[in-house]
Parts: C-alpha cells; structure tokens; sequence
C-alpha cells in the first residue's frame, strides 16, 4: 500500500511538472510573445490602414518624458475607433541600475489627452498583461474613412543610465499592430544638449529585427528619425541632463516593483518555520525508559489494530484483516477457505464468513466497525454466510472510520500527544496546495502583473516550501511518555513473537496460544515467523478457521499470507519586454521601453 501511495505521489508530480512546462503561457517569453506582431489578419482585407505615424517626444529633467503620438490613415470598414496599448512593466536586468538581480521595471504612464480631428474624443483605459491599454472611441457610434489621431501621454522612469552618458531607449511605434506602418517620424527633444554629443541609433521591422531601415538627422536639443516601418530608436546624451536616482531611491524603486519576491519570500519562510517548528513541538516522541526486552504478553486493554498503530502511527490492511481473525478467534464468526472448480478443475480460491454470535453492546468501537463492515449487525441473523468480496465496499468505505477511531482512543488514553493522522493530513495538504499553486498562481500574476523573472521565483519558493511540508508531515507523529513506555512494551511482546523458539517454555502450556496471539503476529508482520513454531505441533482442528481441504495447522498458517493479500487488495482501493541597452547595434525593433501595439474594434 505504502508503495502505491508512492506511485501516485510521483505520478502527481510528473504531471504537475509537464503541466508546468507545456503551459500556454511561459514565464521567461510571455512579454516577447505579447509583442509578436498579428500576422492571421494580414492574410484578409484590413480594417483599417495607417498613412503616417509622427511622434514628438519631449525629454524632461525630473526623468520623465511627454510623448505626443498623431496617427492618419483610414478606416476600410465600420468600427467604432482604434485602440493602443503601451507596456508599462519590463522584465530588467537590474545591474543597470547598480543592483544585482532581475526583476520588474515599472513605468507609470499618465494618459493627458485624446483628440480626433483635433476635438478630445471619447476613451478609456485598462491595465491587462502588463500593458495599459487605451480604447479610442464610442461604443455606441461607427466611424469610417480616414482619421487623424493625437495620443499625448507622459512617462515616467523610462531612460536608462549608463557610467558615461544615459540613453533613450523607445519603441515609437511599437510592432504589434493589424496595419503596416509606411511613414514614421520621431522627434526627440533632449535640451542644452549639442548635436555632436548624441550617439543615435534606429532599428526597423517585426518584433526582434536588426534591421536599419531609417534615417536621423540631429540638431542641437533634438533629434529626428524617419523610417517606413515600424520604428524602435535609442538616443543616448550625456549625463546631466537627467536627474539620475541615488542608489536608495533605486533601491526603492525595486523593492516597490517586485514586492512579490518580499512577500512570497516571507510567506515561505515562514511556512517552513513553522512547519519545522510544529515537528519539533509534535513529530518528536517523548522519552521512554529506552530498553526493549520480550514481553510475553501484549499490552493490557489494546488491540492488534491499536498496538500496530502505536508501533508506527499508521493503519495498515493487515490491521484490518488482524481484526477479522481476532473476531474469529473471539468466536464471533467463522473464516472458510473455499475453492471454486469447473469441470472438476480449481478456479479459484475465496474467502467467506459465517456469522456465529453477534458482538455484545460493550464491544471495543473498532471491533464494531470490522464486523459491521463483514456483516450489517442490525440485520444480520445467525448462520449467515458472505462472501468476501461482496463485502468489498462495506471494507474500503469503513477503513477510513475505523483508523480514526483506534487513533482517537489512542489520543484519549493519552498514548498521542496528537491525532497523528489528522495532523499529517494537515501539513501534507497545505504542502500540496502550495505545489499546485506553484504552478498556477505564478501564471496568473505574469498575466495580471506581468510577473517575468519573478514567476520562476515564486515557482521555486512555494515548491520548495510545500515539498517541506509533504516531507515533514510523514513525521507529524508525538507518542507521550506513557504512549512511549507502552510502544516499548509492544516492541518487546512483537520481539517475543518473532523470536518464540527461544522462549518456548515460557508459553507453550498456555492453551490456545497460536490463535490468541496470531492477530497480534499479523498486525506487526511477523505472522510467518510466529506460526513458524507451530508448525510441526499436533493441534486440535480449529473452529474459528475452516477449509475445504483437511485442514492442518500448518494448512491454516500457509494459508494466511493469501488472506492478508486479498484483504490487502481491498483496502488499498480506497479511495515582458527586454530593457536591455540599444545603443551600439546591441538593440532591435520592438526592445527598449514604450512600444505595444494596438487595432479597431
């Protein structure tokens, strides 16, 4: 059972892991990906088609810039008017800025203005995938034919500052547009600056395009690029003309934009300490006396099923079939070994049970949950015969029931600091939780925050944290300092049982000593070992265990592994963008900062 559990736990992990890796939405590429250019629409008549593009930006001191976009072109069908979405988080290496490690880069864009022909027209905006997006237009009018927009938006944080000189690095246009783009004109104003100390540089095409398609002319304050595409620049100048941030406010500025590493960090560690602190505090025995010697009887008023439970704070299915025979032996039912033949030929061996007297009211709780689950104890009349796998669901459903009742008298008696199952169920399924939110929740706050790097980060925090808490929660099981001193008289009644050669003359007078002890062997697994010692004995035929062939004691022994398989059998079926540097041939169309897209609608 333990080993298909270990089965199924692998299995979940190796489907939680591909569906980590082939999801839809990758972390490391989503921006790149959102950035693609709509090719499918090409293939049709556009809706609408660009004439020009000219964009005016205006370089500030405080480290802002005011870009005023102007759109012409024309509408080829009725729509109601065009939208634009600029990012606004970048996925930034940080060294540029002095701090070691990746991360977020955020850039606050205040929309001041929309015109069409030169009157404010109707907009709104919204933030989706790490971008803001701006819809131009009336919901409740059509518009067709040609148009003249201006877009004027201020920026803030969007230059990039270097040892020597800081750089301009914009998407004008950006790439990710139903139309093409034929005329492209961009003017950098960049005051007190003389044109001799610009270093220009300008790349043309879809998204990821070396390609240098484009011309500029600098004067002193400003520069001017044209292309016939779509147009990203990086104008670089010297220092000075920017109010650089200190490294504090740089420092800020990071902890402000990834404050998810900050919070899922916390979250985590904490998670673990706690974990490891609950072990401390309840996955750790008290002390017993720390010697284990033969005891020849087991401990007084504790089952097989709770003395296997006590030696290793689990039920297993040989405890449940260790309280069959148990009820057997008490002569509550009889066990019978049959075979089916046909045609004269063996088929199959199977297991029946016959009711010989019902349970007393004051039966142990879990002796009444096993015999209730072979026979319905308020129905069932005397002499009656069931098969064993007609009993299959009553078996696998009452498992669950009877595991927590041996626990719960364990914990009253004061054998358990706690109910161990409980407590493993807890922390095994946070942990789980966790794991599975290590998958999803990094997904979903790279598509509602845009979330990059800092999704691998998340990932690996919240899966190390939940692996803690699968790992320990195997361990979530306090015996007190009588629970300890009885497990060490188990111990020793199981070493008994195990080694009963060498103490024959202590027990083999006792009457009936195989059968009483024999759900106790069971319970521990050590049954072949136990009934070992009786197979050579002369025994009186059993009532408690029948079999359709003559059956010895040594028939009845061989035939208890097969037992236990069948109950086992049973039982266990329970159920962003690059923010890279441009300047000297290093960038490409569609890097820097600015850019996006947009369409009709």
């Amino acid at each position: 059972m333990q080993n298909r559990r270990c089965v199924y736990i692998f299995s979940l992990f190796v489907c939680i892991f591909f569906t980590a890796f082939f999801a839809d939405t990758t972390f490391a590429t989503h921006e790149k990906e959102y950035r693609k250019p709509i090719e499918a629409n090409h293939k049709l008549l556009p809706p609408f088609t660009f004439h020009s593009w000219d964009v005016d930006i205006q370089v500030n001191k405080n480290n802002t810039i005011l870009v005023k976009e102007t759109w012409r072109g024309e509408f080829l069908k009725n729509k109601h008017g065009l939208y634009r979405h600029i990012p606004f988080i970048y996925d930034m290496d940080h060294r540029l800025s002095g701090i070691v490690g990746k991360g977020r880069f955020l850039s606050d864009i205040d929309i001041l203005s929309v015109k069409k022909e030169g009157k404010h027209e109707r907009y709104t905006t919204k933030k989706e995938n790490g971008s803001k997006v701006i819809i131009i237009g009336d919901p409740d009018a059509y518009v067709f034919g040609p148009f003249e927009y201006e877009l004027v938006y201020r920026v803030s944080h969007p230059f990039l500052f270097h040892k020597t000189e800081d750089e301009l690095y914009w998407n004008i246009t950006g790439t990710d547009w139903e139309s093409a783009i034929p005329q492209v004109t961009a003017t950098i104003h960049v005051p007190n600056v003389k044109k001799e100390a610009f270093a220009v540089d300008c790349y043309t095409g879809k998204y990821g395009s070396g390609a240098k398609d484009c011309s500029h002319n600098t004067q002193n304050g400003k520069v001017i690029i044209s292309a016939q595409d779509f147009l990203t620049v990086s104008v670089s100048f010297p220092k000075g003309v920017i109010a650089e941030p200190n490294f504090v406010q740089r420092m800020g500025k990071f902890v402000f934009d990834n404050w998810y590493y900050y919070v899922f960090l916390i979250l985590c560690v904490g998670y673990t300490l706690h974990t490891i602190l609950a072990w401390h505090r309840n996955g750790r025995d008290e002390k017993g006396k720390g010697v284990v010697i033969p005891r020849y009887t087991p401990p007084k008023g504790l089952s097989p099923i709770a003395c296997g439970a006590l030696l290793d704070g689990k039920i297993h299915s040989r405890d449940f079939a260790a309280m069959i025979v148990l009820l057997a032996v008490k002569g509550y039912m009889q066990i019978r070994e049959e075979k089916e033949t046909v045609f004269g030929v063996i088929s199959k061996k199977y297991y029946s049970f016959q009711l010989v007297k019902k349970l007393p009211k004051n039966a142990p709780g879990e002796e009444k949950k096993v015999f209730d689950a072979i026979f319905n104890s308020a129905t069932s009349r005397l002499a009656i015969t069931v098969t064993l796998d007609s009993r299959k669901t009553c078996i696998t459903s009452s498992f669950r029931k009877i595991r927590d009742i041996v626990f719960t008298k364990l914990v009253v008696g004061g054998y358990f600091a706690t109910h161990p199952i409980k407590t493993k169920n807890r922390f095994f399924g946070v942990g789980f939780l966790a794991i599975i939110l290590s998958v999803y929740l990094p997904q979903f706050l790279n598509s509602q925050f845009g979330v990059f790097h800092g999704a691998y980060f998340i990932f690996g925090c919240m899966f190390v944290a939940g692996s803690v808490g699968i790992g320990f929660s195997h361990f979530m099981t306090k015996r007190t300092r009588k629970g300890m001193l009885v497990k060490e008289h188990v111990e020793g009644f199981k070493l008994f049982l195990e080694t009963a050669d060498k103490h024959r003359l202590a027990w083999q007078e006792k009457e009936h000593i195989f059968e009483k002890y024999l759900p106790y062997a069971m319970a521990f697994g050590v049954v072949e070992k136990w009934a070992s010692v009786f197979k050579d004995l002369n025994k009186e035929e059993s009532l408690w265990y029948t079999s359709a062939d003559q059956l010895s004691l040594a028939a009845m022994v061989s035939s208890m592994p097969d037992f236990l398989s069948t109950i086992d059998k049973i039982s266990i079926s329970r159920s962003s963008g690059f923010s890279g540097s441009g300047r000297g041939g290093g960038g490409f169309s569609g890097g820097g900062r600015g850019g996006g897209g947009g369409g009709t609608w």
